[in-house]
């Protein structure tokens, strides 16, 4: 089996995601009941897949260890990709079906776009600078070492 690379593996993730906000979009479309548990446990589930890429992407030798800048930068890049086309893909998919009351206020795509996209890239910035710690050496790790 070949092994899965890393920039491949972040084209998976933005398929993912892209299905991901779909299917929140499709929650809000249809009004399920709990359409907002949906929309936020499948954002977790976006935010997920932009973990493991960044977790491959540090192992891989992708980035050396301890150049935690360039890590950050791609991570961001991984995270504000994902969020972006979940952001999409879930208004596009909200936008098919008719706005919905919540609170006695139209529910509209674009209310949707002013509400959720801030919480979303703060969670994504969030995360961002949390996956730092998967660019920098730890006491006792070293990629350098030999195996016997």
């Amino acid at each position: 089996m070949k092994p899965i690379h890393a920039q491949r593996l972040q084209q998976y993730s933005l398929i993912i995601c892209t299905a991901l906000g779909a299917g929140a979009g499709a929650a809000f479309a249809t009004s399920t009941p709990g359409a907002f548990g949906v929309m936020f446990g499948l954002f977790l589930w976006s935010l997920i897949a932009g973990t493991v890429v960044a977790i491959v992407a540090s192992l891989s030798g992708r980035i050396k260890l301890d150049d935690w800048r360039r890590g950050l930068r791609l991570s961001a890049a991984i995270y504000f990709a994902n969020s972006t086309v979940y952001i999409l893909a879930l208004l596009l998919g909200a936008a098919m079906g008719p706005a919905q009351v919540v609170s006695g206020q139209l529910f509209d795509p674009l209310t949707m776009a002013r509400i959720i996209a801030p919480g979303v890239y703060f969670a994504t910035s969030i995360m961002t600078l949390a996956s730092i710690f998967f660019y920098m050496r730890t006491p006792g790790t070293s990629r350098e070492t030999t195996r016997r």
